[in-house]
């Protein structure tokens, strides 16, 4: 009697089904952190490589810097994350000669989680294949400072 009121009132004993416990296991997969492989050239003293501040819940956002022998971004951009990956586009602007800020083209960003790594390719930056390692216990704002130094990004 028991099990048909359970069921009477929408309750069942199944389990849900695997795909779909599989896509649950797969989104809980991806943590908020700090993702890099920026790396320090030893003879230049370049910064180079991509950082990315993931922060994972009901509204995803990612900080973003790049290092081309400094770094530069820093500002905080919407993502949409899955269980398989991680979508976001990127628009720094840039100052002209006049110190005028203009806007840059967009850059669109897909990520794929191997273990604490993210994996981030770009269908606007055909070479872009970066291998970005989840930092323990990161600095906070760490990835900000490294594009903006002490100032505020625009």
């Amino acid at each position: 009697m028991v099990a048909a009121a359970l069921l009477a009132a929408g309750c069942t004993r199944a389990d849900p089904p695997q795909a779909e416990a599989e896509a649950e296991a797969a989104a809980s997969a991806w943590r908020s952190g700090v993702y890099s492989d920026v790396s320090l050239h030893e003879e230049t003293g370049d910064l180079l490589g991509m950082e990315i501040e993931l922060h994972v819940g009901p509204r995803p956002s990612v900080v973003v810097a790049t290092c081309e022998g400094q770094c530069y971004g820093g500002k905080t951009w919407p993502a949409t994350i899955t269980d398989r990956e991680i979508r976001f586009t990127v628009q720094d602007s840039w100052d002209d000669q006049d110190g005028k800020p203009v806007p840059g083209d967009p850059i669109h960003y897909v990520g794929r989680l191997e273990g604490d790594v993210v994996v981030l390719t770009s269908p606007d930056l055909a070479d872009l294949d970066e291998r970005l390692a989840r930092m323990e216990a990161p600095a906070p704002g760490r990835t900000v400072r490294l594009a903006c130094g002490d100032v505020a990004c625009g």
